[in-house]
């Protein structure tokens, strides 16, 4: 079970109780979450072999709507939000240079159902780091995004649309668990039995190997692997 389907399930053993009206919202608690793990991913920076830093202080800013139907219950739904982001952190094999950290607060200028989220890097002491240093070497295995990369820290990484998926992509095309790249001698990229299909150079695979800077189709999604 995914981290997102965890932080589902404890929020919704929460719907009868306290946690009710919130769902009045028109952002709701896994949308956050979602977009928090979106957020780590794109600020993620490589320092190191086997060590990548990511943001520790989060911003949630919300409509003045949406943020009234949160702020009542705020501390029990931040919390939530900060132990699914924590344990997210550490099953990716990611490091933070300080405590992880979320807060909320409301913008008259977003309209309701929209929200935003802003990041930094701050260390112990609360100062903010504008970027970590770059080691030098290889950054290693990665597939990137519309822009982003992804460092490819498991053994197995499974890429979707659906929360149960390491790597979330938002297209209609794809399957909930779509296809599956594994750290093996050489790296191999296995369909998961999706409903469109998995592409190399237009050709349909079932498996194959990766070779540096393959691009790889799933639904309208063109992901970039790469080695470096």
């Amino acid at each position: 079970m995914g981290l997102l389907e965890k932080f589902e399930q404890r929020v919704n053993r929460l719907v009868s109780g306290n946690f009710a009206e919130m769902f009045d919202s028109h952002v709701q608690p896994l949308e956050i979450a979602s977009a928090l793990q979106t957020e780590i991913h794109e600020k993620a920076v490589i320092v190191g072999a086997g060590r990548t830093v990511v943001p520790n202080k989060f911003l949630i800013e919300l409509s003045q709507s949406d943020f009234s139907n949160f702020a009542e219950y705020e501390k029990l739904l931040l919390s939530e939000l900060t132990t699914v982001i924590r344990e997210y952190v550490v099953s990716e094999n990611l490091t933070t240079v300080g405590t992880i950290e979320i807060t909320m607060t409301g913008d008259e200028d977003l309209t309701e159902g929209i929200f935003r989220i802003t990041s930094n890097v701050e260390d112990a002491t609360g100062a903010a780091l504008d970027s970590p240093v770059v080691a030098t070497g290889r950054r290693g295995p990665h597939i990137v995004i519309a822009g982003f990369a992804y460092p490819l820290t498991r053994q197995k990484t499974v890429i979707g649309r659906g929360t149960d998926a390491d790597i979330r992509i938002d297209d209609a095309g794809a399957s909930r668990r779509h296809c599956e790249i594994e750290l093996t001698s050489p790296i191999t990229i296995t369909d998961l039995g999706s409903t469109n299909g998995t592409y190399i150079h237009n050709e349909k695979v079932t498996k194959r190997s990766l070779s540096a800077d393959t691009d790889i189709t799933i639904g309208n999604t063109t992901i970039q692997f790469r080695m470096q």
